[in-house]
């Protein structure tokens, strides 16, 4: 979503962009030379595990937001984007007390409500009636606004990053791809266990599952050697990750909870049918009959046999492709632009 934002706004007239980070992103993360923006690092490590360290961490955060604000403050209307409501909550507070009204704070939800901790619910009830929210999926709109009473609460998903593609039919290929970090959330574990319900039956066809190490790589490689699987392969995340998208069949999301995932989308922009389970929340806006299987989440047969109605039909793997090719329509950056267009119109008129 970040960078979609700041590839929108860096084509506004008159627009200033300053990012503000704790520290430098990992280099796979942003391209922060392809827009004009400014960027300030507070240089606070970030320190989470544990509530104590989790508090002093935001503490600090706030004392540097009000010495930022204090020494960056622009002249007129300022917009500040958080990308979670502890940080909305930092930045209205130290902006509040720096510039008064003048900074409006929109607080983007990343992640599904359901898994929140109590700490970031108690401040959404406390915070969102004096700020604009963003939700990614129309059920999460749906939650904030009748749970959290928002200032204003509107839905605009993930665009996909760039120019859509047709699907690249190649027979020969057999390859699933699944691309994230390696954690407990990504579900990894359930893709491995259930290609193996199918992989004595398509002995040519191989899983990718493409990121970096969570922490979960070295449970997943004796997993893989447990169920005696040659053909599942852990590949580092790269910066080119099209390669992937461009020369596999078809997608899986075997994740355990998501936001709107960002990986369905780019699969979609390659026109690759999808196989995911129905997490909490998401993957129900993107995923349906006609680019696709949804199964109920955490069923593993059902997903395996999922995996094996595309790995067995190349002429409903086309349909589905045609399916995802269509669908990707609605999330292009041009569309969801005109979402954040109308967003900072009432800002800039104090409509919210």
């Amino acid at each position: 979503m970040l960078y979609n934002i700041m590839e929108y706004i860096s084509t506004m007239p008159n627009a200033r962009i300053t990012l503000v980070l704790a520290t430098p992103p990992a280099p796979l993360a942003l391209n922060l030379n392809a827009f004009p923006v400014d960027i300030v690092y507070l240089d606070e490590p970030v320190e989470v595990e544990g509530f104590l360290n989790a508090l002093r961490f935001h503490h600090k955060l706030y004392k540097k937001m009000l010495k930022f604000f204090g020494q960056h403050a622009a002249e007129g209307k300022q917009v500040c984007l958080a990308t979670n409501p502890i940080l909305a909550a930092i930045a209205y507070h130290a902006g509040r007390k720096k510039i008064g009204n003048r900074l409006a704070v929109v607080s983007c939800e990343h992640f599904a409500l359901e898994v929140a901790g109590r700490l970031s619910k108690l401040i959404r009830k406390t915070l969102y009636k004096n700020v604009s929210v963003v939700a990614l999926t129309k059920s999460d709109q749906a939650v904030i606004m009748e749970h959290y009473a928002p200032k204003l609460c509107v839905c605009i998903p993930n665009a996909i990053p760039f120019e859509l593609k047709p699907y690249n039919d190649q027979p020969e290929q057999k390859t699933i791809v699944a691309i994230g970090r390696l954690t407990p959330q990504k579900g990894f574990d359930l893709l491995i266990r259930a290609f193996a319900g199918v992989a004595e039956k398509y002995p040519d066809w191989k899983l990718n599952i493409v990121g970096d190490d969570y922490g979960d790589g070295p449970m997943l490689e004796n997993l893989i050697s447990e169920l005696n699987l040659k053909k599942v392969f852990l590949l580092p995340a790269t910066d080119q990750i099209r390669s992937h998208y461009e020369n596999s069949t078809f997608f899986a999301l075997s994740s355990r909870f998501e936001g709107l995932p960002m990986v369905v989308l780019e699969a979609m922009g390659h026109g690759l049918p999808v196989v995911a389970f129905n997490c909490p929340t998401g993957p129900a806006e993107l995923v349906d009959d006609t680019n696709g299987f949804l199964v109920a989440n955490g069923d593993l047969d059902a997903f395996g046999k999922a995996m094996d109605t595309l790995m067995g039909d190349h002429e409903l793997l086309l349909q589905k492709a045609k399916g995802a090719n269509a669908k990707a329509l609605f999330y292009t950056k041009s569309n969801i632009n005109k979402g954040w267009a109308s967003l900072f119109e009432k800002i800039q008129h104090d409509q919210v």
